[in-house]
């Protein structure tokens, strides 16, 4: 949890961290080395939430072997 106090506006409570995984926890589906660790660490002080387009398939396994949970990403419109 983080408290963060916005100057004339009002102070804000923050309890939730939502990380996407391809390209930021993980490269070409694979996770990052020291990843583990800091997602270990940051648990302990806030609610994570993975979300991913699941390009490599590996949104389950990864979620589940960080130990948060995850939310798969439809896709979007494809621009023409």
């Amino acid at each position: 949890m983080l408290l963060l106090e916005v100057p004339g506006w009002k102070r804000l409570r923050l309890e939730h961290l939502v990380l996407d995984i391809n390209g930021t926890l993980t490269v070409e589906g694979e996770l990052v080395p020291g990843v583990e660790e800091r997602i270990e660490a940051l648990k302990r002080d806030w609610r994570i939430l993975l979300l991913t387009a699941d390009t490599f398939g590996k949104g389950a396994a990864l979620a589940q072997a960080l130990g948060v949970p995850w939310h798969r990403l439809s896709p979007g419109p494809v621009p023409e």
